[in-house]
């Protein structure tokens, strides 16, 4: 067993086309030809924040659409058809605890069991990490007998997250993958000049401290976008 789970790892790290992340784990069990069982989309949670209903569907839908885009010959459940194919109260159950465990007990694993109806796997998603810093890049210039200071304003957002795949006849998680990114953005180039001919370090520091409390310094990158990049990552490291 453990030498087909070794090689079903390095067929994963082939197929993406580079190196399978850290933590990436797949169970023997979870044959290729078996993803044509059917895939139901379990929810998305952020244990970051808390999202209402219209946030976890709007993340859902972005999981859909990369399952839709990068592995067209599985047939998804979407979201909202797994919140009808069992009670609601139950799922919210299920996905408040895995928002805080990030993972499935076995009573969990029987009260999502009618999905079974729907496809064989249920796909959940818990982000870990979102989080922004700005960072100020400082670039020296003369402009004839002056010195000027050129700050880069730019914003760094990082998220990470967890993508579990469970097998819902074997009542087991069968496939688990961290997948991180981190998007940046640039603001307005901001120029110091100093009282004198070269700016002082507390002149610089002032222009950056004007800058973080403008409008200029720039906005995260946008979560959807970084969300998008990520469930297409992890979806790609399916084996298959």
């Amino acid at each position: 067993m453990l030498w087909r789970s070794m090689l079903l790892l390095c067929v994963l790290a082939a197929s993406c086309g580079d190196r399978a992340p850290r933590g990436l784990w797949s169970d023997p069990a979870l044959e290729p030809s078996a993803l044509a069982q059917g895939v139901v989309i379990g929810g998305v949670v952020d244990l970051t924040s808390e999202r209402d209903l219209f946030g976890m569907q709007k993340d859902a839908e972005i999981l859909e659409r990369m399952f839709a885009a990068e592995r067209p010959s599985i047939s998804i459940t979407a979201w909202p058809d797994t919140r009808t194919a069992i009670e609601t109260d139950s799922l919210d159950a299920v996905l408040a605890a895995y928002r805080l465990t990030g993972r499935l007990s076995a009573r969990q694993m029987q009260a999502v069991a009618p999905l079974a109806d729907r496809g064989r796997y249920l796909a959940l998603v818990r982000i870990d990490l979102d989080q922004t810093r700005w960072d100020y890049t400082r670039r020296t210039r003369q402009s004839g007998d002056r010195t000027i200071v050129d700050v880069d304003p730019e914003s760094r957002r990082e998220m990470a997250l967890l993508f579990d795949l469970y097998d819902l006849q074997l009542e087991r998680l069968v496939f688990t993958v961290p997948v991180r990114r981190t998007g940046i953005e640039h603001g307005s180039v901001y120029s110091v000049e100093g009282m004198n001919a070269i700016p002082t370090e507390a002149e610089v520091q002032d222009a950056i401290e004007d800058l973080d409390s403008t409008s200029d310094r720039p906005e995260p990158a946008d979560r959807s976008a970084l969300l998008q990049g990520m469930f297409r990552d992890a979806v790609k490291y399916l084996p298959g």
